[in-house]
């Protein structure tokens, strides 16, 4: 949070204040909140910002600062972006671009924030760089101008979802033109980032040509070539292989990280003699090659660093990378040489050496399924070789030595670790590191010694750790026995390493792998042990879960029952020479054997000593000798004869003679008893007259074979005596002979046939002239020849090839365009037609030279485009969404005008409804969903025309109807309900089927009214009358009646009177 003030003084002019941040990422606000003010002599502030890239700029002309229409910047902070102050068009200080104007247009995707841009020079400067505003919304288009110099540069578009501007996520698009509308680079489809080369004004590309980019010193540095390269091979659909073109040893300085490798295939070769310095003093944990597109390739790179606090990275793989690979790179200290992340990568033959190693190769989640494979990776004794945090690796053959571990696994599901070299680290392998918990590491054949941890292979809580090591019950020297879980697979090896006696146990060499049986027995025979050997075992589950070592079972061999003695080849010898001893044993030894043996008083030893060989014994005088002991190589004590030998000493001098001899190449003579093949000096010994050595000295030479050549020439046809035989052919001929001192004299006869001398040359006359031809006068067309002796006595023959001219025809066409004239023979014409002319030929013949002239009408074509409601589309460069009628004029490819027109039609969006119902308790199918609510349920489909179409479906639920009537009966009576006959009370139901189509249940109550009965006790008086039921009554009596009742039923009145 410092700041620090500078004060310039200027003198009159103009000026450009520029302010540049190395890490890309301006002063302010990712990691920081600074800014910067630039001031005039009154204090006034002029110029200021925080927020930028790269690099930012302000023109300033005598103290003011200058107004552009261009850059979208308040360059004269008067609150106003300049191309909108209106005084930008009017102010004497507004600097139009004097340069090359260019267009950048943008239609935002669903995700408008995630885009941003950037305009780079050939030097990698960023010298323009725009994001999505903070408002911008989806389908919206922003149109930019940047003011250029003559040049060439790289367009460079990011999209941070990785999904590119169309079409997973939108529809949108770019394209920078020029003011011509002449397109310099568009795009839409892409993952995180896309960049294209383009120039203006007559900028020469910066690219070379073809498929390849080769790195050479140029004025701006092999370094900068290399980014070039790099660029290059991003911005080109068909440049994908950078090579070097150095010389040996020689050596890149490079200060800063590389651009990103962003295309897809493109290879990388450092060649045999490139080394790269990545010193890398401005930006930290930065790595020096990142890779962010599939199948990309490096290979035969050489990095050095010598900045090993900063440069944590040599190469990085990321996610986007997949399938790549890394093969015969040298990595040297480098914190973190190789870094993966990609899935499937290959990482073969690579060197990581340094004191700085923390990893050699990190495999990071999810770099599954990668190749670690020939790798050599030695530190200082600190850090690990690989580190892998992925799963179904494959780890093999590699080297991994002087490290605290040689191999780490952290949440690795599935990885095979098979014959690596695994030595002199402090742990081995370790699996499982802290809570986080792997499976499936099946370590086989592999060589692991001098690593001085205890355990070797570290297994932490995890699945491997449940896999107990197998135990060793029985060994000899034929055979190895013990017990495990069944089914398991026993690998065994042999572990002693006397370079590292007082390291643990743990196997180097590998012998075999077993089955443990169902008994949890396993056995290996065929074993070669000599005795004194370790054994360790492994043990691995049919999951390819691996266990540590066992403890080691050391197999100590019986030793033999076995009797030596020797005998001298003589008991006399003269004053100066040896003797030869044989030792022998009385049972065959599988091994040497190490003895001592006395002469008189003093003790001389041998070691390594294979019986039956010879032992030259020194014997200065006489005197006598014994053995003295003897033991195997495994220490084992051997018995011995110990009888005392008289060797006597004879004075004498021994003869020396010389004599010469010769062999011939491939034989051989026989001295001192040895057939001799090759020339030289050799001694023959004797036992002279005075039984003392007698030394022949041969001078053995080699007489080299003679060979002679000669060379026989004849003519085709005729033929030749060569060793006897006759021959006609060429070819070489060689005979062998026996010379006068026996050896071979080899004689080779080469015969060449010379082919017969044939010449020929072509002449042409003309139709009706004649010619001489070999004295004779020739007219027609034809092939002559006549036979000749040449200088070599051979045949020679002369062929003339005669051709007879015909007068020649020739002839052409010329389109012209309505309006149009040409000049044909000296005259203009501007009308179809055919033309003729007659010349002198190069041969002097008769030429006709017909011209065909073809008037074309101008060209007129039309064609009938349509688009959805609310979407665009690109006519002749520009982006049109209204319908309309559009026309543009191009050259045809006869050179005419050709007019194009193009009617837009815009089609708007179908929408479609249905009315449906449905029964309650049922279900209906409605865009692939089984309903049973009702509601309004919709789905947007692409119609036959390619626009939406929006489907509604009104779902209603009808519930079941339920309906009731009531009858009644009398007593007695009955009715027909639902088509049967009752009689009795009830309720009966019955269910249909309703007007739209749902159950509708109807019940019908049946009641039965019983016969009404009543009285009534009247009386009168005598003589007196009363009307029961309409008649007059005067005497006494019981009178009935029957009504129908209120129900319809009897009802019975009784009177009794």
């Amino acid at each position: 949070n410092s700041s620090i003030t500078q004060e310039l003084c200027l003198g009159d002019g103009c000026y450009t204040f520029t302010i540049f941040d190395s890490g890309g990422n301006g002063l302010c606000c990712d990691f920081g909140d600074g800014f910067y003010q630039l001031l005039n002599a009154e204090g006034t502030v002029i110029a200021q910002g925080a927020q930028f890239s790269n690099a930012v700029s302000t023109e300033i002309c005598d103290g003011v600062v200058q107004e552009n229409c261009f850059d979208r910047v308040d360059n004269d902070l008067d609150g106003l972006i300049d191309c909108e102050d209106p005084d930008c068009d009017q102010a004497p200080n507004c600097r139009p671009c004097d340069d090359n104007l260019v267009v950048f247009e943008v239609t935002w995707p669903n995700f408008p924030q995630e885009t941003s841009w950037e305009i780079l020079d050939a030097r990698e400067n960023v010298i323009i760089w725009r994001e999505a505003p903070e408002d911008a919304e989806p389908r919206e288009t922003l149109i930019e101008q940047y003011c250029l110099e003559d040049g060439c540069y790289f367009l460079r578009v990011l999209d941070s979802g990785g999904n590119g501007l169309c079409c997973n996520l939108g529809l949108g698009r770019y394209s920078l033109y020029n003011t011509l509308g002449e397109v310099l680079a568009s795009g839409a489809e892409f993952g995180q980032v896309e960049v294209t080369q383009f120039c203006v004004s007559g900028g020469e590309s910066t690219c070379q040509e073809g498929t390849t980019f080769v790195v050479s010193a140029n004025g701006e540095g092999v370094a900068n070539n290399l980014r070039q390269a790099i660029y290059c091979a991003n911005g080109s659909a068909i440049l994908d292989t950078i090579v070097f073109d150095l010389g040996v040893d020689s050596i890149i300085t490079i200060d800063e990280p590389l651009p990103p490798i962003i295309d897809e295939n493109v290879y990388i070769d450092g060649g045999e003699g490139t080394i790269i310095n990545y010193t890398n003093s401005t930006s930290t944990n930065s790595p020096l090659f990142q890779v962010q597109a599939p199948f990309v390739t490096l290979r035969n790179l050489r990095i050095g660093s010598q900045n090993s606090i900063n440069n944590l990275g040599a190469i990085l793989v990321t996610e986007a990378g997949n399938n790549c690979r890394l093969l015969d790179n040298t990595i040297v200290e480098f914190q973190n040489a190789l870094t993966i992340q990609g899935t499937n990568a290959i990482l073969r033959n690579n060197t990581i050496i340094g004191s700085q190693i923390n990893t050699g190769i990190r495999l990071s989640r999810p770099a599954n399924s990668a190749i670690v494979e020939g790798n050599t990776i030695r530190g200082n004794n600190d850090g690990f070789g690989i580190w892998a945090y992925a799963d179904d690796l494959t780890i093999r053959n590699n080297e991994l030595a002087f490290l605290r571990t040689g191999l780490r696994f952290t949440n690795t599901n599935g990885a095979l670790v098979a014959e690596n070299s695994i030595h002199d680290n402090e742990d081995a392998i370790r699996v499982f590191e802290g809570s986080e918990v792997s499976d499936r590491v099946y370590i086989t054949r592999n060589a692991m010694f001098c690593n001085i941890r205890e355990t070797v292979i570290n297994l932490e809580p995890g699945t491997n750790a449940g896999i107990q090591p197998p135990v060793i019950t029985d060994i000899t020297a034929g055979y190895v026995a013990g017990t495990a879980v069944p089914g398991q697979l026993i690998d065994v090896y042999l572990a002693d390493d006397p370079a590292c006696a007082d390291a643990p146990c743990q196997g180097k060499v590998y012998v075999s792998s077993t089955d443990v049986d169902g008994d949890g027995n396993w056995y290996m025979d065929d074993l070669n042990l000599s005795g004194l050997e370790r054994v360790v075992a492994i043990a691995s589950d049919l999951d390819g879960n691996s266990s540590a070592f066992s403890p080691c079972y050391q197999y100590v061999r019986p030793c033999p029952e076995a009797t030596l003695s020797w005998t001298p080849d003589r008991t006399e010898v003269c004053q100066g020479n040896s003797i030869i001893f044989v030792l022998e044993s009385d049972v065959e030894l599988d091994t040497t054997i190490n003895f001592t043996y006395r002469f008189n008083t003093e003790v001389f030893s041998v070691e390594n000593y294979t019986p039956g060989d010879p032992i030259v014994v020194n014997v200065p005088n006489s005197g006598n000798i014994r053995l003295n002991s003897a033991e195997d190589a495994y220490g084992c004590e051997l018995d011995i004869v110990r009888v005392w030998v008289r060797i006597t000493v004879i004075s004498g001098e021994t003869v020396r003679t010389e004599r010469d001899e010769s062999i011939c190449p491939g034989s051989s003579v026989l001295i001192n008893g040895q057939e001799v093949t090759e020339p030289g000096v050799y001694e023959e010994f004797f036992i002279g007259s005075n039984g003392c050595d007698s030394i022949v000295t041969v001078n053995l030479s080699l007489t080299e074979s003679i060979e002679t050549s000669d060379l026989i020439t004849l003519c085709a046809g005729q033929s030749a005596s060569v060793h006897g035989q006759t021959v006609s052919t060429a070819g070489v001929y060689p005979a062998t002979f026996a010379t006068a001192s026996g050896c071979d004299s080899t004689s080779t006869i080469t015969v060449e046939v010379l082919d017969p001398i044939s010449t020929m040359e072509e002449i042409s006359i003309c139709a009706g002239e004649m010619i001489d031809i070999f004295g004779e006068t020739r007219t027609e067309a034809g092939i002559y020849s006549q036979v000749f002796t040449a200088a070599n006595d051979c045949d020679s023959t002369h062929t003339i090839i005669l051709s007879v001219n015909e007068a020649i025809q020739t002839s052409e066409e010329r389109r012209l365009c309505e309006g149009q004239t040409t000049t044909v023979f000296g005259q203009e014409v501007g009308e179809t037609g055919v033309f003729n002319e007659v010349f002198t030929s190069s041969a002097g013949c008769d030429s006709t030279h017909t011209i065909i002239v073809e008037v074309s009408e101008n060209i007129e074509t039309a064609e009938t485009l349509r688009i959805c409601a609310g979407s665009s589309i690109e006519i002749f460069g520009q982006s049109v969404s209204a319908a309309g009628t559009y026309s543009d004029t191009f050259t045809s490819s006869a050179g005419c005008d050709s007019t194009h027109v193009i009617t837009l039609q815009v089609l708007d969006n179908i929408e479609t409804q249905e009315e449906r119902t449905i029964c309650a308790g049922e279900r209906t199918l409605i865009f692939g969903n089984e309903e049973t609510q009702a509601g309004v349920y919709s789905q947007t489909f692409t119609s036959t025309s390619g626009c939406d179409s929006t489907h509604t479906v009104n779902l209603a639920v009808a519930e079941s109807l339920e309906t009731q009537a009531e009858l009644q009966l009398c007593e007695g009576q009955s009715v027909e309900v639902f088509g049967q006959s009752v009689s009795e009370e009830g309720t009966y139901s019955a269910t249909f089927t309703s007007s739209i189509g749902c159950d509708s249940t109807h019940s019908i109550i049946v009641s039965i009214s019983e016969t009404m009965e009543t009285r009534a006790e009247l009386s009168i008086c005598a003589g007196e009358s009363i009307e029961i039921f309409g008649q007059t009554i005067t005497e006494e009596g019981t009178f009935s009646q029957t009504f129908t009742s209120s129900s319809g039923c009897d009802s019975i009145h009784t009177i009794n009177l």
